[in-house]
């Protein structure tokens, strides 16, 4: 499963921001939202290369919604 279907699968609806980490040999993104519940949840992913990180949250971006 890749980060971005981890986090469209928990996530339906997502806040206007979104937090990266950077560690020593990786990178962390959290994204917070609504589930299909209507109920608050958090997504954490660890990804390996700045490339799939520009992948996943440019998918985020223009995949899920905004929730308003």
């Amino acid at each position: 499963m890749t980060a971005f279907n981890t986090i469209s699968s928990k996530i339906k609806k997502r806040d206007e921001d979104f937090r990266v980490y950077t560690y020593d040999n990786s990178y962390l993104l959290e994204i917070s939202g609504r589930n299909s519940d209507d109920d608050w949840v958090t997504s954490k992913v660890c990804i390996t290369t700045i490339e799939e990180l520009t992948e996943v949250i440019r998918d985020v971006l223009s995949i899920i919604p905004i929730n308003q």
